[in-house]
Order: structure tokens, then sequence, then C-alpha cells
């Protein structure tokens, strides 16, 4: 194992953790909210009003209702896990599937693409629109609508995932030594196991780390627009759209107004994200290297 397989196995371990005991390690229930409290400073008992910078009562301070960041942060650890690795997982697997098969179908070189009347709206708008009527006080039970919403946030850019892929077969498929394979008797299921597949598993590994950003980027979009994985919760006096388990990325899109006045609120879920981000690009270098070695081709470390 290399050192940095190991370093991302470490990393997502501990990760793991906080997500697996996050009721033990968060100091509040999911849910909590304080808006006023009062407190000793100096001798004197003051009244503190949300927003509260980040403090010993709120470790990563409180927003507007007087929600507390931190314990939000650590309930929502494992959506914000599940949605990253499933969805990149899921997105660059039926990827590779569907480019293997487009590139055993036309071998010869792909097609034009033709004009498409939605390739000028962006994908996060059309997620949106889908997404919206499903997530907004959602009647499916937690696991089901995020299986709903990984499936579909995995389709947006697929289509140009899986152009690439097919590209990368059609490449191979090309080339002699296929040639002399199909010459030979080899049908094109074995072509593609033994010939194609290794080439574009390398492919496919190098792109979970970039899904894994796009994946990121498309949930954070959405937060703006308030569409919560794991749900969000709608009230209408007063009208609040809120997030219902804390999701990391969510949490970004949802404070990205306190930069200016509370920056605490998206500092510390866009610090978390960055640590998903390193795990993620540990653990797909590591692997790759570690698949490199197997088959005896050196890479730099």
């Amino acid at each position: 194992m290399n050192r940095r397989l190991a370093a991302g196995l470490l990393l997502l371990a501990l990760l793991l953790g906080l997500a697996l005991f996050s009721d033990s390690i968060a100091p509040h229930e999911r849910g909590f909210m304080k808006a006023v409290r009062y407190d000793t400073v100096d001798g004197q008992e003051v009244m503190l009003v949300s927003p509260e910078p980040p403090s010993r009562f709120f470790l990563f301070g409180s927003d507007g209702w007087g929600y507390d960041l931190f314990s939000e942060m650590i309930h929502g650890l494992g959506w914000t896990l599940s949605i990253v690795f499933a969805t990149a997982l899921l997105r660059s697997t039926a990827a590779l599937t569907a480019g293997l098969a487009l590139g055993a179908l036309r071998p010869t070189g792909l097609r034009r693409r033709r004009f498409s009347p939605l390739a000028s709206i962006p994908g996060f708008i059309l997620a949106a629109f889908v997404l919206y009527p499903v997530t907004i006080n959602s009647r499916l039970p937690p696991v089901a609508l995020f299986a709903v919403q990984s499936s579909l946030l995995a389709l947006v850019e697929l289509p140009a995932l899986a152009e690439s892929f097919a590209a990368r077969s059609a490449d191979v498929l090309g080339r002699p030594f296929v040639e002399a394979a199909r010459t030979a008797g080899a049908g094109v299921p074995w072509i593609l196991r033994y010939h194609v597949l290794p080439f574009a598993f390398t492919d496919w590994l190098e792109s979970l780390p970039v899904q894994a950003l796009s994946v990121a980027a498309l949930v954070g979009k959405l937060g703006v627009l308030r569409i919560f994985v794991g749900g969000t919760i709608l009230t209408v006096d007063p009208v609040i759209f809120l997030p219902a388990k804390g999701e990391w990325l969510g949490l970004l899109g949802y404070y990205y107004t306190g930069v200016r006045g509370q920056p605490w609120l998206f500092l510390a879920p866009f610090a978390g994200w960055m640590l998903i981000l390193t795990c993620v690009g540990l653990l797909s270098s590591g692997t790759k290297a570690a698949w490199a070695r197997s088959r005896r081709i050196e890479v730099p470390e």
C-alpha cells in the first residue's frame, strides 16, 4: 500500500468515525437551537442574541435562528460523505458502462454531436426543477429521498462523461493488437474485458475526484436555491427554508450570504469540504498508483 492510499484511507476512516458516532460527539442533538441565551461576562450576566461567533457554547458559532453550526455539521457529515462518494461512483460507473457499449457499437469513430435545445441550460437548473417538488417538505423516507436525489444528480453531466469513455474505448478498439485479437477469433465481450477495460479503468479512477468535485459544486448550487440533500423544511409563517439534515455542501449554499457579516457560517462548511476533497484525491491517486504498480507500470510518488 502506497502512502497516498494509506493517508486517504486513514482520513476516510476518521470521517466515517465522526459520522457513525455523531450522536455522541455533537454537543447538541440534531435541530438544537437557542436564539437567546444568558451568559456571565466579566462577572455580569448578559443576554446574547444569535447569530453568535464561535465560542465555548457554540464551537463553530450559530446562525440567525440560533442553530449550533458545529452540531449541525457533525450530524450532517454522513449525508455529505454519502452524496459525494455515492453519486460520483454511480455517475462514473454508469458512464464507463455506457462508454464501453458505445465504443463497441461504433469503434471506427464517434458521430458528430447533434444539437440539443437543453445544452444551453445549466445542469443544476434542470436538476432544481426536477428535485424541487420531491425535496420541499418531502413525505418520502430519508433513505428513499436520498436514493432519488443521488440518482437524479448522477444523470447531470452523465452524457458528456459517457462520450469521453466512448472515445477512449473507440481509440483502443482501433489499435493493432485489438485487430489481431479479432483475427484470432476473440469476441467483443472478451476484447472489452481484457483489452479495453484495463485502459478505461485508469480513466475511471481519475474521473472519481473530478466527479466528486462536480457533485459538490452541483449540491452547493442547489443549496443556494434552498434544495438540500436529505430534504428541505419549508415553513409558511414566516417563510423559511431550512436544511433538514445539515449536509455540508448545502450549508455552503445556505450560508453563502454570511461571508460578509458572519464569515464563520461559510468558512466552517468550506473547511469541511476541503477536508473531504483531500480525502477523495488521496484515495483516487493512491488507488491509481496501486493499480499501475500491480501491472508493473512506473508512476511517480
